[in-house]
């Protein structure tokens, strides 16, 4: 029988460059900063990272440039302060950075999960959006998208 378990180096290399990497954590908390620093010791490129909260990890990997895309749902290390190196690249736009809400993110992965490609969910709007919205209504056309969920439902 082989032995499975393996150091976080030799787990590691077998990420290729341009993977998408999804971390746990929620700021500094449960943040894996082993992986990040191996990560960043094996000079991996062209990451596309995605996590609920970002925190330090992201951080660190989103500053030592190794990110190309960033999905997020929020970040800041609170009374640490701010996730500096993710608002740096976010402001010089270094990183394509989507954001999400947490709830969202964590519904992307569950359809990932399920081997489904989205779950519908409804968005908060702000409302700064939410007032466009309603002053430039937009009409009803015959190009509306119809979603046709399977007929076996994932919350029955």
């Amino acid at each position: 029988m082989t032995d499975k378990v393996k150091t976080v180096a030799e787990v590691v290399q077998t990420v290729p460059d341009g993977s998408h990497i999804a971390l746990g954590g929620f700021a500094i908390n449960r943040c894996n900063i082993v992986v990040a620093h191996e990560l960043i010791r094996q000079r991996k490129k062209n990451l596309m990272l995605s996590q609920g909260v970002v925190g330090l990890d992201t951080d660190l990997l989103v500053g030592a440039g190794l990110v190309s895309r960033l999905i997020m749902g929020g970040g800041s290390l609170d009374r640490f302060g701010p996730v500096h190196c993710v608002n740096r690249a976010r402001e010089t736009r270094s990183v394509d950075a989507h954001d999400y809400s947490s709830l969202t993110i964590c519904f992307r992965y569950l359809a990932g999960a399920l081997g489904i490609s989205f779950i519908p969910v409804k968005s908060l709007l702000s409302s700064e959006i939410l007032s466009a919205l309603k002053r430039d209504r937009p009409r009803r056309t015959s190009s509306v998208c119809t979603v046709r969920l399977p007929a076996k439902s994932i919350f029955s």
